[in-house]
């Protein structure tokens, strides 16, 4: 005897109209029923990097698709800005990142000094190689936020967490996330 999987059942003038009204939706229906709610059309967010560049190591961190969560992810090595862009654009593309937002180091005043010179050389040189949007963040407090943290944590949590680099990084998203 062979198994023959259920046909579904007829459409019902309300379903051919539904389809009529709504072309696309052929076989959409689950289980004979059409669904109450559905996603099609929504635009997944994706995740968002952020960077805490700094002169020995670069911190990182990204959130989750929706932007709810960020997690701090490991530390690279600053062993140039070359190495940089190549580690951070290859990153971009392996997580589908949409955005990557980068802390500014600006003056305890708010005034951009040098370091904040710098950082926009490196903002150009990313928006040369990344096809994704580029936000600055302003970073101040964020290292001291971070290292506060970290003397409070439990090595286990340490762990977690990776760097003090990697924690700022994370707090310079999570701050963005909330501002946006």
């Amino acid at each position: 005897m062979l198994f023959r999987p259920p046909q579904p059942a007829p459409l019902s003038k309300f379903d051919r109209n539904l389809l009529r009204t709504n072309p696309g939706r052929e076989g959409v229906r689950v289980d004979g029923f059409w669904p109450v709610c559905s996603n099609d059309g929504v635009d997944p967010r994706g995740k968002i990097l952020a960077v805490d560049y700094g002169e020995k190591s670069i911190g990182l961190a990204c959130s989750d698709d929706l932007g709810l969560t960020v997690q701090p992810l490991p530390s690279i090595p600053n062993r140039g800005q070359r190495d940089f862009l190549k580690r951070l654009q290859s990153m971009a593309r392996a997580m589908g990142a949409r955005g990557v937002v980068v802390g500014m180091p600006l003056n305890m005043d708010g005034t951009r000094g040098d370091a904040v010179m710098r950082m926009e050389r490196l903002m150009n040189a990313l928006k040369r190689i990344l096809d994704v949007p580029l936000i600055e963040m302003d970073e101040r407090f964020s290292t001291l936020e971070a290292l506060e943290f970290w003397r409070n944590m439990s090595p286990r949590q340490q762990k977690k967490y990776r760097t003090v680099d990697s924690l700022a990084a994370a707090l310079i998203l999570e701050r963005y996330l909330k501002e946006g």
